[in-house]
């Protein structure tokens, strides 16, 4: 499943704009990451974060362009302003305990995966997911993507960037990945009431009978990606995508 190339998002000079300076898409914001434009400000802010500059490697940061990742704002950058949605969702995975670059690696074998980059100070990864979502359930479809993703790389992610207006800022890196093919997630479907539970909410309550009390276990497919963290045994829920990173 090929995703559109001409998908717009929001596209914003610097962080504190919030009508949008234009529009982008997915190849031309993979241009820009892997472009010169960006690579000597991020040399820059990475410097001064591994000095422990906190305060100038935020200030650093300001300029830096930025898009609105799951929905698009044709007037201003607000909740009650969300356009339509784009079709993607930000995942943000920072302060990793393992080396940025070896985490993207092993992201790349989700079908979700649509764009991922090292962030600006270098430790963590973003990762532009496809996603079905809309205003409604946005926050649930990334709460439920989150799992996945923890769940399947035992990395901690961001949970806070559920809101509708979430972006992702945009940094310098030759190794970005693309995949124009990523498959959508959705939310798993709900479980159905079991039958005498259906029966019971149309006739009215069952009378009471002895049972013996017995416990009951989950478990979740297991597929052992490569590099994964010990415990962390679930699985991608799709196959994973045949495309590869431009170049």
């Amino acid at each position: 499943m090929n995703n559109e190339e001409n998908q717009q998002f929001s596209f914003y000079r610097k962080l504190y704009n919030l009508r949008e300076d234009g529009v982008t898409s997915l190849p031309q914001l993979y241009d820009v990451i892997t472009g010169p434009k960006l690579k000597r400000i991020t040399a820059e802010i990475r410097r001064l974060d591994t000095a422990g500059k906190e305060k100038q490697t935020k200030k650093l940061k300001l300029p830096l362009p930025l898009f609105a990742a799951s929905f698009r704002f044709p007037q201003e950058r607000y909740n009650d302003q969300a356009g339509e949605p784009t079709g993607y969702v930000l995942v943000d995975v920072d302060e990793l305990s393992v080396p940025a670059a070896d985490y993207l690696e092993r992201c790349k074998a989700s079908p979700f995966l649509a764009l991922a980059y090292i962030s600006a100070r270098g430790k963590g990864v973003h990762l532009i997911c496809r996603a079905e979502t809309d205003a409604a359930t946005h926050a649930d479809v990334c709460r439920a993507l989150y799992d996945t993703v923890e769940a399947t790389l035992g990395e901690p992610v961001d949970r806070g960037c559920t809101d509708l207006t979430r972006t992702s800022l945009l940094c310098h890196h030759a190794g970005c990945y693309y995949n124009p093919q990523a498959e959508p997630f959705r939310l798993p479907p709900r479980p159905t009431a079991p039958a005498h539970r259906q029966a019971a909410a149309h006739t009215g309550p069952l009378p009471l009978r002895k049972t013996n009390a017995s416990s009951a276990t989950s478990t979740r497919p297991t597929n052992g990606s490569p590099g994964a963290k010990a415990g962390a045994t679930a699985s991608w829920s799709a196959s994973p995508s045949r495309s590869t990173a431009p170049g």
